[in-house]
């Protein structure tokens, strides 16, 4: 059974939703305006942060970064980036007076129009005859998605207790809503995915603004670590809301479309799913080359399992060490994590390995 927080999410009809959240959107406002060091009032700098394909990047960069210039023309009092990266994804990073933040995304969100087509909402549409397929290409039409990144600790104020409020979010600006659970790779931020009209997403928006603004739970201590897509974890994107890359993935070799990736060495296409920093810490582990598909599985399920089980980041070398006597030589296994994490993804190694009937003590 999924979380609440990591359901599809739909609107219905329901006008008791409607209300209610139309009473706590005034109450917020109310709140903010009496607050002239709120960093979210609209007299104070935001940053939104979203999460797209390298394609879309492109679009938004524009031929010869004429687009993005004319957007920073338009948008004097913001700073409008897209760091780049090699990996699927980008980060788009809007920074600025409130009102020129969300004017420079209301122009922004056409472009993204790889981004919705690879929604995350497809699997859950079922179309049953034609004419609810023209029905839903009509609606596509005017349909957009953006995925947004907040930190985590805002998470639990945007769905609300029991999912309440994020039912209601969707209700009010009919919007699927979906807050992921699990944290982009080496980072404190999860992605929040918002389908619908481009109007109803830059309202829902403020409203998300609003509501970790007055949220009890505010960052404290160590500092905030942003996703950096130069650590995009290819068989974690369907549960930290990233992109697949173009064609999909050979999980023999990774994701490796333009040579060495990331720009600090191979990772072997097993990236990281750990999210709490404070207590990271590695080791390293060596596994006989011709045991290394046994703790793999085949088409990277087993790997995967130990992954999701473990929440440790587990990296397998490309190449084996040479060996002196002619063999295949060893496979370097890095595993990073807090110390649990680690203790229990080598547990789970090495069970995988004699459960394989290849191992010889």
């Amino acid at each position: 059974m999924t979380s609440s927080d990591d359901d599809y999410g739909q609107p219905s009809n329901n006008n008791n939703n409607n209300n209610n959240i139309s009473n706590q959107h005034n109450n917020y406002n109310r709140r903010m305006n009496n607050n002239s060091n709120n960093p979210y009032s609209s007299t104070s700098s935001i940053e939104i942060r979203l999460l797209m394909t390298s394609r879309d990047a492109g679009a938004v960069i524009g031929k010869g970064g004429l687009s993005i210039q004319k957007l920073r023309a338009d948008h004097p009092r913001t700073i409008i980036q897209v760091p780049d990266c090699a990996s699927p994804e980008r980060v788009l990073i809007i920074s600025g007076e409130q009102e020129q933040c969300f004017d420079a995304l209301r122009q922004i969100i056409p472009c993204l129009i790889d981004s919705s087509r690879l929604s995350s909402f497809n699997r859950r549409r079922n179309i049953v005859n034609s004419e609810q397929i023209q029905s839903n290409n009509n609606i596509e039409q005017s349909t957009s998605e953006i995925r947004m990144l907040v930190h985590q600790i805002y998470c639990g104020a945007i769905i609300g207790k029991g999912g309440q409020h994020v039912k209601e979010l969707r209700q009010t600006y009919n919007l699927d809503i979906k807050v992921f659970s699990q944290c982009c790779p080496l980072s404190h931020e999860r992605v929040i995915s918002l389908r619908g009209k481009a109007e109803d997403i830059i309202e829902c928006i403020k409203n998300i603004y609003n509501l970790m603004a007055t949220s009890s739970q505010q960052p404290r201590g160590s500092p905030l670590i942003q996703y950096d897509p130069h650590n995009f974890d290819v068989y974690a994107v369907n549960e930290y809301g990233g992109f697949q890359p173009p064609g999909g993935v050979d999980v023999r070799s990774g994701y490796n479309p333009r040579g060495v990736y990331p720009p600090s060495g191979s990772r072997g296409g097993l990236g990281t799913r750990y999210a709490n920093t404070a207590l990271f810490t590695s080791t390293r582990v060596t596994l006989p080359n011709e045991l290394v598909g046994a703790v793999i599985g085949p088409r990277g399920t087993k790997i995967q399992q130990i992954r999701q089980i473990t929440n440790a980041n587990i990296i397998i070398d490309d190449q084996p060490i040479p060996s002196g006597n002619g063999g295949s030589g060893d496979r370097i296994i890095t595993i990073e994590g807090a110390p649990e994490q680690i203790s229990r993804a080598q547990a789970l190694l090495q069970q995988a390995v004699r459960q394989s009937g290849l191992w010889r003590p």
